[in-house]
């Protein structure tokens, strides 16, 4: 029997006798009464009439009190109808717009709270409705109706009786935008039924809608719109200009897909270069006359304090280092940003502030979040550079060109881009183009950068992509470009087919597979610029600094020696921890760096020297360069860790890449790659390889994870491992042009489509191949392989007409493929530098061995080590000592 308080709150709501009370409850079974199921149940019973079951499940849903939802059940377009209700109660003020859309969810599908809310967390953008449904329709929690009902009264705002009679009716069988044609006699105006036919038709928010019909070209026309959308359509996704698009949408009838492949096509067959910049091996020589453009990504857009030092501020202090040191050189620079430097230094660097509200929880911590020294760079645990503080700050904005946050930023750039090189061309100049920034994976094309975007929340088409700039590039193919990046998988604008074919440098601050890694939080708790930014510098600074007259005398070293040196140099300053391996273009290895790179260092110490320095931080034991890791006790580690309660346990310093040690970056992190995991397709929840995973990342979105990061840590991995299964599923539909299916992110497994039969009996021989590693203990429970690959691969196969008899074929093509591609990636490995990768790994093992033998490890110097630059070729493997 339910409780006696449980009774009286339920009596209070919906004003049912305590007699009806117990026996709607009774009849209801054990447990935990859930009150809008009894609501439901009250009034399907005859309980409660149909007024007073919306008031009361509006009152429950929205904590709005009962007089007032009373009202607003009788005042809505159609009285008792509760979505209506909720709606009205949103736009009279009385709800926001999260607390909107998790109640029309709800109310929409019937969904528990935990349910409704993990789907909205889940849709891109965040509490976005329409998206929410079709994840749940996707995971098979609501069936397609509901869905449809669902949909349908979204664009609508139909009450639920004519939603479902329109999609009931003859020839529409479900599909929302037959229903709303169907409907058209029953909307306020023809502005409306535009409206809701566009929303269905490319499932668009309503405020996107009715910026397309309101656009001045339109004028409300709903085929215009359509029109135009599909044209924004192909300009976002292949990056052309809106005649050519139009013109490709023209040549096939509107059909979106075909236009966009059309244009695919035709880039694939004109690349982006002119005559001989198509070859990187002769290197820009830039002295004095190089023009420099540089960005920063990072946006505090949304109140996310994504700049604060101890979030990405790290990157902010890169770019106001490379602001500060390249003062007075070259012939022109620019510097933009979405951020203005008065308002960083107001909100992080005007004075010391140890009080905040922490993440998402409403606690308030002892957490610095401002610093009177204002922005800084370098090792917490050795002298640091000032790079922006109030002292620098009026000097500094006046070198900034601001542009609005968002993709506005990114337009900018790559306006500023064009433009510099047309100069730069005109008088036979060099362009040194930069970027400080966070990369993406990507799920198509590789390696584009967040400019002026939140990484976690927006559509992965808002970033700069390789071919977009290369695109900007081609315009003025005579420009020698120098391209110097820290974003994460920026190794991938060093190795991506678009970037090669324009002659350029490429200086990257990753690989294409790995994350930047930042400087450990300092005992202030917070992040000093990149590692990579750090090596690089102090190699620059054993350059000369003046360059000789006769080149004979020249006793720079080459650009491959520095490379070599940045790579060592990163390595030795973070070797206990790994992380990122800086990657270069390495065509012309043996020009001098000064020549090879485009940097003029005539003044480059000096400027370095100018900046105020600030002493080091309280040193973490295990960090300690200075000492032998077999001399610190575990009294003295857990006595640091009570100092600074809020630097997150070194372990995870490897591991959280760009992100550096913190629970806050490692959280950020996993929310940016379960989201877009989830909006790939996985397959349903209840499958055995889905279960405890897709059970973990909710239980994450809940918070309920928040102080657990080895467990994140652990979620992160198997998502990092399923992501990595998808883009070797596309490297084989590539190979062998099995076209007939989307890309692998696209394809939803719980509803293929035709030919399944023939799908279902290819998939044994693929589940055998072995073209799909299995994960390890980090990547996946109990050893377990995801499935989705094995299908998808399978109906790639059966789409394009192969069937079991022409698996083994096909299967020995990928194999071969497979094994020509690891031929040339280990002869490749062996002889570059960025071999180091591997090195890594060994030195993993090394560290766990000499834990467990007591043995005492200095850190040693780079000659002591061995890993100076030795001649071209050989292997860092079999360099002694290591």
């Amino acid at each position: 029997m339910a409780h006696q308080d449980t009774v009286s709150s339920f009596m209070e709501l919906s004003g049912l006798s305590r007699a009806t009370v117990i026996t709607l409850f009774n009849e209801m079974g054990p447990g935990e009464v859930n009150f809008y199921e009894a609501l439901r149940k009250a009034a399907a019973s005859g309980r409660l009439t149909t007024m007073n079951a919306c008031s009361a499940m509006l009152s429950h849903l929205t904590s709005i009190q009962r007089s007032r939802a009373d009202v607003l059940s009788q005042s809505c377009p159609t009285p008792g109808d509760l979505d209506q209700a909720i709606i009205s109660a949103s736009r009279e003020g009385d709800l926001d717009r999260p607390t909107t859309a998790l109640a029309r969810m709800r109310a929409l599908t019937d969904l528990s709270q935990s349910r409704a809310r993990y789907f909205l967390d889940m849709a891109t953008p965040k509490n976005y409705l329409e998206g929410a449904i079709s994840k749940a329709q996707n995971s098979g929690e609501i069936n397609s109706q509901v869905a449809a009902i669902a949909l349908m009264r979204i664009v609508t705002g139909f009450n639920q009786t004519l939603a479902e009679g329109l999609l009931s009716r003859a020839g529409v069988q479900g599909n929302v935008s037959k229903a709303v044609v169907e409907g058209a006699n029953y909307f306020e105006g023809p502005f409306q039924y535009a409206t809701a036919r566009l929303r269905a038709t490319f499932h668009l928010r309503e405020e996107d809608a009715k910026t397309y019909l309101g656009r001045r070209d339109v004028n409300g026309d709903f085929q215009e719109a359509v029109r135009q959308y599909k044209v924004d359509q192909v300009m976002k996704q292949v990056i052309v200009d809106r005649d050519d698009a139009y013109n490709s949408l023209q040549q096939h009838g509107g059909d979106l897909a075909k236009a966009v492949q059309m244009v695919k096509d035709t880039q694939l067959l004109q690349p982006f270069y002119g005559g001989e910049n198509a070859d990187t091996r002769n290197p820009p020589d830039v002295h004095r006359n190089t023009h420099i453009v540089a960005v920063l990504g990072v946006s505090d857009l949304g109140n996310q304090r994504r700049a604060s030092p101890r979030a990405d501020g790290w990157m902010v202090s890169d770019f106001y280092l490379w602001m500060n040191v390249l003062e007075g050189m070259g012939r022109s620079q620019k510097w933009l940003s979405c951020e203005n430097p008065h308002a960083l230094i107001h909100n992080y660097g005007s004075e010391d502030s140890t009080m905040d509200w922490t993440d998402d929880h409403n606690q308030l911590q002892n957490t610095q979040v401002s610093w009177k020294e204002g922005y800084l760079h370098g090792d917490a645990f050795e002298e640091r550079v000032v790079v922006l503080s109030r002292k620098n700050v009026d000097k500094l904005a006046a070198r900034v060109t601001l542009a609005q946050c968002g993709t506005a930023l990114r337009d900018e750039f790559l306006r500023q881009v064009e433009e510099t090189c047309r100069k730069a061309e005109a008088a036979n100049e060099p362009v040194l183009l930069m970027g400080f920034c966070h990369g993406d994976d990507g799920d198509g094309e590789m390696g584009g950068l967040c400019i002026g975007i939140d990484p976690g929340s927006h559509d992965a088409n808002e970033f700069l992509s390789p071919s977009m700039l290369a695109r900007s590039l081609s315009k003025t193919p005579r420009v020698k470009v120098s391209l110097y990046l820290t974003s994460c998988y920026s190794g991938n604008w060093v190795i991506t087919p678009h970037f090669r074919l324009i002659k350029s440098t490429v200086m990257a601050g990753a690989q294409a597979d790995q994350e930047t890694v930042a400087w450990e939080l300092s005992c202030s708790q917070r992040h000093a610029g990149a590692v990579y930014m750090s090596a690089f510098l102090r190699e620059l600074q054993k350059e000369p600094i003046e360059l000789p007259e006769d080149a004979s005398a020249d006793e720079a070293r080459t650009y491959q020696q520095v490379c070599q040196g940045i790579i060592n140099e990163a390595h030795r300053l973070w070797v206990q921890l790994g992380g990122s391996t800086p990657m270069f273009t390495q065509d012309g290895g043996h020009d001098k760096f000064w020549k090879r790179t485009g940097f003029s260092l005539a003044d480059y110490k000096r400027n370095f020297d100018r900046l105020d320095k600030v002493p080091a931080s309280d040193a973490k034991p295990l960090l300690d360069r200075k000492r032998h890791l077999a001399d610190i006790s575990e009294e003295e580690r857990l006595a640091w860790e009570a100092r600074h309660p809020e630097v997150a346990d070194l372990e995870f310093g490897s591991r959280t890449g760009g992100y550096g040690g913190s629970r806050r970056g490692m959280s950020g992190s996993l929310t940016y790659l379960a989201k877009r995991y989830a909006s790939s397709h996985p397959g349903p929840r209840n499958s055995p390889s889905n279960t405890s995973l897709h059970n973990d990342i909710e239980l994450f979105f809940s918070g309920a994870l928040d102080k657990n990061l080895e467990h994140i840590e652990q979620i992160r991995s198997q998502v990092l491992y399923r992501t990595w299964a998808m883009r070797s599923a596309n490297s084989y539909r590539e190979w062998l042009n099995l076209n007939k299916v989307p890309v692998i992110q696209e394809w939803d497994q719980v509803n293929p489509g035709k030919p399944l039969a023939l799908a279902k009996e290819n998939l044994p021989m693929i589940r055998g191949s072995g073209l799909f590693q299995r994960p390890d203990s980090t990547q996946g429970y109990w050893g377990q392989v995801w499935q989705k690959p094995f299908y998808y691969l399978a109906y790639a196969f059966a789409a394009s007409g192969y069937g079991p008899s022409d698996i083994p074929k096909l299967l020995r093509l990928l194999k071969e493929n497979q094994r020509k591609t690891t031929i040339r990636r280990k002869n490749h490995f062996m002889t570059m530098p960025h071999s180091q990768k591997s090195v890594q790994q060994i030195s993993d093992v090394l560290e766990s061995t000499w834990r467990k033998s007591g043995v005492k490890r200095k850190r040693r110097s780079l000659e002591e080590a061995g890993l100076m630059p030795s001649s071209p070729g050989r292997s860092l493997f079999s360099r002694p000592g290591f």
